[in-house]
């Protein structure tokens, strides 16, 4: 591991300034955006995505697509992709079923177990997922650190099974392994290795501050 102690920056150093525009009111400001990855798939959409914790559930899932931003699934989650019909996956608090252009906005999350895991998802897009036509399911490769060697191989491999669908992998710290997994066959790169509340929070440890 390489340590380096040059200055970091974080929020509380950064200032984003704005500049002159010609809007009379936030609600004049268009957040959706056009994307064409790397490898050739377009997809639109606010680039706003619940993450695959505790908020990445399907009823997140149904609120956030009503604005076109993404969810990504949590792990713990994957069997609910598999109701039949998906449409009827209903959660506490819900106040409608999942319709097909929500399920558009999910991300199936998945980690890097074994080649029988990308064989069950195969599985699930043929059968489940194959009403939801309009859009092929979008994957995020989660693992608290993206350097193991075979990462990379991994993703590749998802590229070459699911070649039109959007692929985000990660946890990544670095450009050069952001550009090796862009390379290997990612859409996007999750930044960020193993974030865990002394990483995040201000307070003395043992070994510092």
């Amino acid at each position: 591991m390489l340590i380096k102690n040059d200055i970091k920056l974080n929020f509380d150093d950064v200032l984003i300034m704005p500049k002159r525009s010609t809007l009379e009111s936030r609600q004049d400001v268009n957040l959706v955006r056009n994307f064409e990855t790397r490898h050739g798939i377009k997809f639109s959409g606010v680039p706003i995505i619940a993450s695959n914790m505790a908020t990445g559930n399907f009823l997140m899932l149904s609120k956030l697509a009503e604005y076109q931003m993404f969810t990504s699934i949590a792990k713990h989650h994957s069997a609910e992709w598999n109701s039949k019909p998906i449409s009827d996956v209903q959660h506490k608090g819900a106040t409608r079923p999942l319709s097909q252009t929500d399920v558009e906005y999910g991300f199936y999350t998945l980690g890097m177990r074994d080649n029988n895991e990308i064989a069950t998802l195969k599985d699930f897009v043929k059968g489940a997922y194959k009403k939801f036509e309009k859009a092929p399911l979008k994957l995020m490769v989660d693992v608290p650190n993206g350097y193991i060697q075979k990462f990379s191989k991994y993703i590749s491999t998802l590229r070459q099974e699911f070649p039109e669908s959007v692929i985000l992998a990660g946890n990544v710290c670095t450009p050069e392994m952001t550009e090796e997994l862009i390379i290997a066959g990612a859409d996007g790169v999750k930044i960020g290795v193993g974030p865990g509340s002394f990483c995040r929070t201000r307070m003395m440890t043992g070994v510092g501050v």
